[in-house]
């Protein structure tokens, strides 16, 4: 069994993590990911799969996000 402490993913990804000098408009502010099986699921609709991202976006730095009703929506 491994006794290792459990590491959050985003503490793991900073160290694997490039800074790109001079990066476009577009990812200079940062970037989500979303995992291929949600964006290839036909049984969610577009702005559940878009919902879905902007949780991801919230949640980056923590193991968790609660957006209020106004970023909600």
């Amino acid at each position: 069994m491994d006794s290792r402490p459990t590491r959050h993913i985003g503490d793991i990804l900073k160290e694997r993590n490039i800074e790109i000098i001079g990066a476009d408009p577009i990812t200079r502010h940062g970037f989500t990911q979303v995992p291929n099986f949600i964006l290839t699921m036909k049984e969610l609709s577009v702005g559940a799969k878009l919902a879905y991202a902007m949780l991801l976006k919230y949640a980056w730095g923590d193991d968790a996000c609660f957006p209020g009703q106004l970023k909600a929506c």
